[in-house]
């Protein structure tokens, strides 16, 4: 739009095909999304709402040639009637490792708690007076030692559910034909507590890696 008093239809704006064609004569190209999907709303319904593909995505075209994989596609929003265009970019045709994952079980495990006090840099003024920075390197290194710390408590769990499950059945199968005793039945339920524990722990960890919620 050039000016307030300028037509609503394209084939009525002065000069409106040359000034269109100034992109593409520049090497700019309009990038379709993969669905293509509106990117503005007028948040009415009926016969009163509108949707149109307001917002366009120009990229030159010796980026294209230079990136293996270009895609784009429009993201939802709940704050705004218009939606964000997401560009994907890759160049070397390499996976990328997966996103840094927080699991909010960890805030009730009491190692992951050391980890953040003893590793969390606070801010030091007499190193630099960037506090953004520092917070991102301290962030940086602590989802680092996470990670790390995530990995090995994984296995950790796996090897405790097997060692746990096989008590258990341990316990059971000896008593078979007997009656169980008092000690052996709270031996089995404190068995079963911690299997349940173990269970949940390990049902998040595939949730996260499955992006289910």
């Amino acid at each position: 739009v050039h000016r307030v008093t300028q037509p609503i239809s394209v084939s009525m704006r002065p000069f409106g095909i040359e000034r269109y064609m100034d992109f593409p004569d520049n090497g700019l190209l309009d990038i379709a999304p993969i669905k293509n999907k509106p990117t503005w709303v007028n948040n009415r319904t009926g016969s009163a709402s509108v949707s149109k593909r307001l917002d366009r995505l120009l990229l030159h075209n010796h980026l294209m040639m230079d990136m293996d994989h270009i895609r784009n596609w429009i993201a939802g929003t709940q704050c705004s009637y218009h939606f964000p265009i997401v560009l994907d970019i890759e160049d070397d045709g390499v996976k990328q490792g997966a996103p840094f994952k927080f699991n909010p079980a960890w805030i009730l495990d009491q190692d992951f708690n050391n980890l953040v006090k003893e590793n969390w840099r606070p801010f030091d003024p007499s190193t630099s007076n960037y506090v953004c920075q520092q917070f991102h390197d301290s962030l940086r290194n602590l989802k680092q030692l996470a990670s790390k710390w995530a990995s090995s408590k994984y296995k950790k769990c796996s090897q405790l559910l097997k060692q746990t499950e096989g008590k258990l059945t341990a316990l059971i199968s000896a008593q078979e034909g007997c009656l169980f005793s008092e000690e052996v039945l709270y031996e089995i339920k404190e068995l079963e507590t911690h299997k349940n524990k173990l269970l949940l722990e390990e049902e998040m960890e595939w949730r996260m890696k499955s992006h289910t919620t």
